[in-house]
Order: structure tokens, then C-alpha cells, then sequence
């Protein structure tokens, strides 16, 4: 059985993997999750830059710990107000392998609120995928429809 630190790293790569294939290049919002803190992170991927970041260790936040959804939800707000201050408006999300629940949900949901525009790639990935098989398929209706008629 492999271990949690492995099974971690594959869960990571997996959703960055899909993140980098379907955010044309947008940035991305990336979450990391202590005990004690949480963190996020706009990251231009094609600049390897990060154009802004907060975290629960700010001082401009006065949250008691850092390790709960209130902590979460005052780093989303500014993170989206420096991101917003930097010229960035849409990024993608990137969980880093944590479920998207508790801590990671509320910052997700305070960034939003305080103005990023979550793009979700994956959901426009499998559109553009589907929608070509959809034409092919209402084509070769519609010429079936046509052949009924003249017949």
C-alpha cells in the first residue's frame, strides 16, 4: 500500500494536470493547508510568477488561529482584493489535492464574494469534447430526416 504523502502527491498532480490543460492561461488560485494555517496564491504559470498571496500568518488579518473555516474565509477576501489590486480578475482553483470542503471551501467561496471569477475548466474542457459529437450526431439526424422526406 502506498503511503499517505504519495497517495497525496498523486491526487495533486492529477488536479493540476487537468487545471493546466484547461485554463488557457488564466492563473491559478492555489491553496495550501497547515494545521495551524492556511495559505493561497495567484500563480501566472507561464511567467512561474506569483502576482499576489496572502495567508492566516497576515497582519493584516486579525484572526484568532489560523486553523478554521474564519481564518479561511478572511484570507479568501484578501487574496481576491490584492489579486483584484494586481489586474487579475478570473483565475482557475486549484485545491492541491485537498477535498474541496471545510477550510478550502470557504476560502473558495470568500474569493468569490470579494470578486474572482472562478473559471472551471474542466466542466468547458468536456464541452468543447462533447459538443463536436453532438454536431456529428444532430448531422447525421438531420440527413436521415432528409433522405425520409425525398423518399
Amino acid at each position: 500500500m502506498a503511503d499517505t504523502k504519495a497517495l497525496f502527491a498523486r491526487r495533486q498532480t492529477r488536479a493540476r494536470y487537468a487545471l493546466r490543460k484547461a485554463a488557457n492561461g488564466r492563473p491559478r488560485l492555489s491553496v495550501f493547508r497547515s494545521g495551524k494555517h492556511i495559505y493561497a496564491q495567484v500563480i501566472d504559470d507561464r511567467k512561474g510568477v506569483t502576482l499576489a498571496a496572502a495567508s492566516s500568518l497576515d497582519e493584516a488579518l486579525t484572526v484568532k488561529t489560523g486553523a478554521n473555516k474564519d481564518a479561511a474565509t478572511a484570507v479568501g477576501k484578501l487574496i481576491a482584493e490584492r489579486a483584484i489590486a494586481a489586474g487579475v480578475k478570473a483565475v482557475v482553483f486549484d485545491r492541491g489535492g485537498y477535498q474541496y470542503h471545510g477550510r478550502v471551501a470557504a476560502l473558495a467561496s470568500a474569493a468569490r464574494e470579494g470578486g474572482l471569477s472562478f473559471w472551471s475548466g474542466v466542466n468547458t474542457w468536456l464541452v468543447h469534447r462533447l459538443v463536436p459529437a453532438v454536431r456529428r450526431v444532430s448531422a447525421n439526424v438531420a440527413a436521415a430526416t432528409a433522405t425520409k422526406k425525398t423518399n
